[in-house]
């Protein structure tokens, strides 16, 4: 815009130094509702971020260490320090030790996620004032820091001024009564055509769809760069298949956890990309599998140590969290409900096998009639349920398929005999 412009069509703003702020954001919706709203104001001073009480800032969450990042305000950046944490602290998917956050950035601290938001630039980020030759912004804003303000200012009093101390000569008189004067200027339409409407009409049309191709070129750029994060979670997610997803359910409960963490590393970056593209399908379904994936070493650990009533809260918990993730395109959905009802069975059979681990007439415990004929009903559900779901067991999910096998082999056996038991009492 020039500077010819009436000063009534401009605002005057004064973008002076203010203190500058910003803000940490958590973006992950999957964590226990204390800390899904958890937003951390910065200013200039430095802040310390862990579990432990003498933080500035104290987050009770078991993934971020006592003393686990340091934030300080440095050569007009925000800087974050990681204090040789756990689970480090990643920008935009990059571990660092010590780096400057920019606007937008995506910074993880033990597996949560923020975004960094610059509420007030620091002096010296912010937007340098317009040129001298053009100091009216685009929007038609004047920046009072800028001379070009002060002078356009003075300019219209003086022109004021000086109507006022020198008006113009009186017009001339016009022709007396009676008499006609020739006229010079060609004969005005009696009949104006709105052009002022159509050229508004017309500008407002090309405004909208300016503003349409942005916002679509802009949705186009997002969808690209969450569809790049689905292949490269799509190539994690195979990896661990191909390297842990084994037929051997003897692993050592150390080597359970190391996958588990592994898990939750690839779980903790798809639910960053979440929050830029909450309904991508790929990556729904891939943190469904991911839950599954983690379910499965957790069940192994707690059926080792017989812990069978928190191995039916986990079954249900994962159900819950597999539910709550909704794939819209039925050929899409891999069967986890079915999944989750063998997983059910085999705790059954594991139970028994605890209550009446000997098959014997001088049993001190036996069961007793009902209680064989139930678990023969689950047997048959085992074998229906398996059969339904061979593909995915035998192809992808090889750790339950093998604790299923187990079952066959050690558990059920163990009912045929108890049945045998109990034959020859009653006979």
């Amino acid at each position: 815009m020039n500077s010819d412009n009436g000063a009534d069509d401009k605002t005057v703003i004064y973008t002076g130094a203010s203190s500058p702020s910003a803000r940490l954001v958590c973006l992950d919706t999957m964590l226990d509702p204390s800390l899904q709203d958890l937003d951390i104001e910065l200013g200039v001073q430095d802040e310390t971020i862990g579990r432990s009480d003498n933080n500035t800032i104290s987050i009770k969450y078991n993934k971020i260490s006592r003393n686990h990042a340091r934030i300080s305000f440095e050569n007009n950046k925000w800087v974050i320090e990681d204090l040789n944490s756990a689970n480090g602290v990643y920008i935009n998917e990059q571990k660092i030790g010590k780096s400057a956050m920019g606007q937008g950035d995506i910074v993880v601290i033990g597996q949560v996620p923020f975004r960094f938001i610059i509420k007030n630039h620091p002096v010296g980020s912010a937007p340098p004032p317009p040129p001298s030759n053009d100091y009216v912004g685009d929007s038609g804003t004047m920046y009072a820091q800028h001379v070009g303000v002060i002078e356009s200012l003075a300019s219209n009093d003086e022109a004021e001024k000086e109507r006022r101390e020198n008006p113009p000569p009186p017009k001339p008189a016009g022709p007396k009564k009676g008499e006609r004067k020739a006229s010079t200027q060609p004969a005005k339409d009696s009949n104006p055509k709105p052009r002022g409407i159509f050229k508004y009409i017309l500008m407002t049309l090309l405004l909208g769809g300016a503003v349409a191709a942005y916002f679509f070129w802009q949705q186009k750029s997002a969808n690209q760069k969450i569809d790049t994060l689905y292949v490269r979670y799509s190539k994690n997610v195979q990896w661990f298949l191909e390297k842990y997803e084994s037929n051997n359910t003897r692993t050592p409960t150390t080597t359970l956890d190391a996958e588990i963490d592994d898990l939750r590393k690839i779980e903790a970056g798809i639910d960053v990309s979440l929050a830029q593209g909450k309904n991508h399908q790929g990556l729904l379904q891939l943190k469904q599998q991911l839950l599954f994936l983690s379910f499965e070493r957790k069940l192994l650990k707690m059926l080792r140590e017989n812990a069978f009533y928190d191995a039916d809260r986990l079954i249900k918990d994962t159900r819950e969290e597999i539910n709550k993730i909704v794939i819209r395109k039925p050929k899409d959905k891999q069967n986890f409900n079915g999944l989750l009802d063998l997983a059910e069975t085999a705790v059954r059979f594991r139970r028994f096998s605890d209550q009446y681990p000997e098959p014997s007439e001088n049993a001190s415990r036996k069961p007793d009639e009902y209680e064989l004929r139930k678990m023969n009903e689950v047997k048959t559900q085992l074998i229906d349920r398996k059969k339904s779901n061979y593909l995915l067991l035998s192809v992808t999910y090889i750790r339950l398929n093998q604790l299923l096998e187990d079952v066959e082999e050690e558990d059920i056996r163990l009912l045929n005999r108890w049945q045998e038991v109990h034959k020859r009492v009653a006979g």
